[in-house]
């Protein structure tokens, strides 16, 4: 029970998120977020499987230590390239 009453408390300081948007939710400007309120969550722009298995994948996974914590939005039908691009954003950071 204590456990799960932590995780609620830690919860209550994230009332506030930045809607991720295409083009926009870059690195960069997730840091300039940050720095408007060290509470707030993040989200990255949708990243498809496809852009990070044969794109550019420092470009969509990258981030800045300050980001954190960060929600990374991953889109595909694939279920297998859902799992690896999962895996390689854990893997990431």
């Amino acid at each position: 029970m204590t456990e799960i009453n932590n995780n609620i408390d830690k919860q209550k300081d994230f009332r506030i998120s930045v809607a991720p948007m295409m083009d926009w939710t870059t690195k960069d400007y997730r840091f300039f977020a940050r720095l408007f309120n060290p509470n707030v969550v993040l989200y990255t722009e949708m990243v498809t499987t496809g852009a990070i298995l044969f794109g550019d994948a420092k470009r969509h996974l990258d981030y800045n230590a300050q980001e954190h914590p960060i929600v990374l939005q991953l889109g595909g039908s694939n279920p297998q390239e859902l799992a690896t691009c999962s895996k390689m954003a854990e893997d990431w950071g």
